[in-house]
């Protein structure tokens, strides 16, 4: 499949007007591996101003994430979203809640929940449940169904830090700046992510929150202890900025660019 992917793309991306992709790590790829000009990077960001969608189901707006999982606001939440599967970090963090029972940082709140927003199959449900029972925080490991695409932002932005946990296994993991990413940043909270090619230097150039490194669990205790006495560090007034920049209003604009210049060479073309 993987073959025949490189075969097609090898056939059609070289005759493209224009090439867009998600990342400038996958663009620079696309570059060396079928001599194109370019591609334009489109990040997968959320719109700034809320939308109204068909079908919108009104119960999800009344969802609350802390609520959902019966904490306080005193708990200190952090937040996966995405599909839920073995292999994919979460059993990482599982391990990482024990060690943090004995941290100072958690003397005067309750200790840290960990909660999983998306799909996840009953099989591996119940190996993250019987993970957290050996590692005795059944009562912080928590599972939610995912929420509409419109309204990720607004639900997770009740939690105190988003974790990334992306496992390189392929290239395009190893290249991956997902949706999440920009979901969490724009919901202002401090982010943790796999220090991968492309997201750990974005994570920390733009001061959205830290990096570890993948599969070792040491290095994600210690980050996430880090991050949960420095939250306020990564939720200034640049994070504003951020925003305005990386929105989904500020990235159309590239994509409109583009569709002009076809427009104004269809144009002369025809005159």
């Amino acid at each position: 499949r993987k073959k025949i992917v490189q075969i097609e793309e090898a056939r059609f991306l070289p005759k493209a007007f224009q090439v867009f992709t998600v990342g400038q790590q996958i663009a620079n790829h696309l570059v060396r591996e079928y001599d194109i000009k370019d591609p334009i990077v489109l990040y997968n960001t959320p719109p700034l101003r809320k939308k109204q969608w068909p079908n919108q189901s009104a119960s999800a707006e009344l969802r609350s994430l802390r609520r959902d999982i019966s904490v306080s606001n005193e708990a200190i939440v952090c937040a996966y979203t995405g599909n839920i599967a073995v292999g994919r970090g979460c059993e990482d963090i599982i391990e990482a809640l024990s060690s943090l029972r004995k941290e100072a940082v958690f003397e005067n709140s309750e200790l840290l929940h960990f909660v999983m927003i998306g799909r996840v199959t009953d099989e591996v449900r119940e190996k993250m449940l019987n993970l957290a029972v050996s590692f005795s925080v059944m009562d912080r490991v928590h599972f939610l169904e995912p929420v509409p695409a419109q309204s990720v932002v607004e639900y997770i932005s009740d939690a105190d830090i988003s974790i990334i946990p992306v496992q390189a296994r392929a290239l395009s993991y190893e290249y991956a700046m997902p949706n999440k990413l920009f979901e969490a940043a724009l919901a202002r909270l401090p982010i943790l992510g796999t220090d991968l090619t492309e997201m750990g230097p974005f994570i920390r150039n733009n001061g959205l929150g830290t990096t570890f490194i993948s599969g070792n669990v040491a290095d994600l205790t210690e980050k996430l202890v880090m991050l949960c006495c420095q939250r306020e560090k990564y939720t200034g007034a640049h994070r504003d900025k951020f925003i305005e920049s990386f929105c989904w209003e500020s990235q159309e604009k590239k994509l409109l660019d583009v569709f002009e210049e076809i427009k104004s060479k269809r144009s002369l073309a025809h005159s």
